[in-house]
C-alpha cells in the first residue's frame, strides 16, 4: 500500500473474482474530493452448492442492495467489504500507521480490517457504495466454517460498532438513528427471542403466535424482495435465513462479546 503509485487503493479479496469493469466504476466516484472510500457489490460465486451457499446467496444480495445502498443515501456505508473496495491514498496515509497497529482490550485486532479501515475514513470522509462494480467472492459452504466467520465477523463488528459510536451522532439524523438502532438490536433480540419462546409460554401460559407471525411476515418480505430483483427460486432461502439467525446467530452475538479477546481467524 506505502508503494502503491496511484491515486486510489483497490482492495480485493483472496477468495474473490471481480468484474473486467468493476475498477472502471468504482473509481468514478472519487472525482469528488469529499469521497474517502468506495464498496463495490459482491455476488456469491457457489451460490448453489448447499442450502447453505444458497442461503449466504440471498443474504449478501440484500445485505449490498438494501443496507448499504441505503447508507450510500447519507455517505455513510459503515464497511466497506474485503471483497471489492478501494480507497484515496492520500487520506489513507493520515492515520495508515494507526490501523495497522490497532488492538482492541489490549490484543492486536487481526480481522475485521475492512470494517476497521471503514471506520477511519467515516470520522472524516464520505463512504459510498457503487452496485455497478460487481465482484463474486466463495462463502463457506460448511456449516463449522460458517459459524465461525459469524463469530470473527460479530466481534469486529461489536468493536467498530463501539468506536463509531463515538462519532455517528454527528452524521445525518437518520443515518445516526439507524446506525444505533443497528447496534442495539442485535444486543437485546435474544432476550425477546427468549420472551416470546421461553417466559411467556412457560410462567404465562402464552402461546407466541403474534410473534412467529410478525417475524414470518418480515423474513417473508425479505425473500420476496430477492425475488423481485432477481427472479428465481432461491428467494425461499431468504426466509430460512431470518430463521437461522433468530435460533442460532443471534446469540453467537452474546458469545462473540464475551470471547472478543481471542483474536484467532477460526476458519483459516
Amino acid at each position: 500500500m506505502r508503494i502503491a503509485k496511484g491515486e486510489i487503493l483497490i482492495f480485493v479479496d483472496s477468495d474473490s473474482v471481480v468484474d473486467e469493469d468493476a475498477p472502471h466504476y468504482i473509481v468514478q466516484s472519487f472525482v469528488n474530493p469529499k469521497v474517502g472510500a468506495v464498496c463495490g457489490h459482491a455476488y456469491v460465486l457457489n451460490n448453489n452448492v448447499n442450502i447453505l451457499t444458497k442461503m449466504q446467496d440471498v443474504r449478501y444480495y440484500l445485505a449490498f442492495r438494501v443496507n448499504k445502498a441505503a447508507e450510500h443515501l447519507f455517505k455513510t456505508v459503515t464497511c466497506c467489504s474485503g471483497c471489492l473496495s478501494a480507497y484515496r491514498k492520500e487520506y489513507l496515509l493520515e492515520f495508515f500507521d494507526k490501523w495497522l497497529n490497532q488492538s482492541f482490550l489490549g490484543m492486536p485486532a487481526t480481522f475485521g480490517d475492512d470494517r476497521s479501515l471503514t471506520n477511519f475514513f467515516l470520522k472524516k470522509y464520505w463512504v459510498l457504495y457503487d452496485s455497478r462494480a460487481m465482484a463474486k467472492t466463495v462463502v463457506p459452504s460448511n456449516w463449522r466454517v460458517f459459524f465461525n466467520q459469524q463469530l470473527r465477523w460479530k466481534k469486529s463488528w461489536f468493536r467498530e460498532s463501539l468506536i463509531a459510536c463515538k462519532f455517528m451522532w454527528s452524521k445525518h439524523i437518520i443515518a445516526s438513528l439507524s446506525f444505533y438502532a443497528a447496534f442495539v438490536i442485535p444486543l437485546i433480540s435474544p432476550l425477546v427471542v427468549i420472551n416470546a419462546f421461553i417466559y411467556r409460554p412457560i410462567f404465562l401460559a402464552q402461546v407466541p403466535f403474534f410473534y412467529v407471525f410478525g417475524f414470518g411476515m418480515i423474513s417473508l418480505l425479505y425473500g420476496l424482495y430477492y425475488l423481485v430483483k432477481r427472479p428465481n427460486r432461491k428467494w425461499i432461502y431468504g426466509l430460512y435465513f431470518c430463521f437461522l439467525y433468530m435460533a442460532f446467530l443471534s446469540w453467537q452475538t452474546y458469545y462473540a462479546i464475551f470471547t472478543t479477546r481471542r483474536n484467532k481467524w477460526g476458519t483459516r
